[in-house]
């Protein structure tokens, strides 16, 4: 037998379902303090679903993490923060990032000890030593290994737009994954609010502050520290440093 989802509006006579409604916006227009007249609209048709209803927040994806965040969604802006920041690393490091400079930094060393290899076969050869053979197969070898470094060099080089857009790719999709879901969640957070009035309403500026700068922080961090390796060695180090570590400790 299928259950049958009542309606708390269709038991009440017209009186009462004028100030039913009344009410409902007065509540909406409460804890959104931003648009009521929109969230009245959108909490009305999620409401009145039991399944998943598709909405869409403009607001909600243009802004993401910053967006839930402020509505005091801390979770939800925390794992979009996190969804976004890898995407955006992608972006930049596909367009502005050097993605061979860890191979290349693999060939200057191995030039290095090639070249010392180098002046002992070239005084073996003039001594007439017993280790002519040797140090000949040590310089093949590195002149091989470095053959393929740099191959590998040249092909990272040219990988840069396909790792971009992905990048692009991946944001865009987590954008369009926020403004989906926005509506649904602060819904809840409505429902449980109704309940719980010391829930936090509306966009608080308190919230947005924070919100913008840790946003700031974290993603300028991680994109700098992952697109441009050794820019700033103190973001390698940190928070690992032996000063740090002792302070945390005490």
């Amino acid at each position: 037998m299928k259950e049958q989802i009542l309606d708390p509006v269709e038991d009440l006579s017209p009186g009462e379902d004028v100030d039913f409604l009344a009410e409902r916006e007065r509540q909406v227009a409460r804890f959104v303090k931003t648009s009521p007249e929109y969230y009245g609209h959108q909490f009305a048709k999620i409401g009145s679903d039991s399944k998943f209803v598709w909405t869409l927040n403009i607001w909600a994806g243009v802004l993401g993490p910053i967006w839930f965040s402020a509505r005091g969604m801390w979770n939800w802006g925390l794992t979009f923060l996190i969804l976004e920041t890898l995407a955006v690393v992608q972006i930049v490091r596909g367009l502005f990032g050097d993605l061979s400079s860890e191979a290349w930094e693999r060939i200057a060393k191995i030039e290095g000890t090639l070249e010392l290899r180098r002046q002992q076969l070239a005084a073996a050869i003039e001594n007439n030593t017993d280790k002519i053979d040797v140090y000949r197969r040590t310089v093949e070898s590195l002149e091989d290994a470095i053959g393929g470094i740099r191959l590998e060099a040249e092909q990272l080089e040219g990988t840069g737009l396909t790792i971009a857009t992905v990048g692009i790719i991946a944001l865009l999709a987590v954008k369009a994954g926020q403004a989906v879901i926005a509506n649904t969640l602060l819904e809840k957070r409505f429902s449980d609010w109704l309940s719980d009035p010391g829930i936090v309403t509306g966009m608080n500026p308190r919230h947005i502050a924070l919100s913008c700068c840790f946003t700031l922080v974290i993603m300028v961090a991680t994109v700098t520290h992952y697109s441009f390796p050794g820019l700033f060695p103190w973001l390698i180090q940190f928070p690992t440093e032996h000063g740090i570590r002792l302070t945390s400790i005490g």
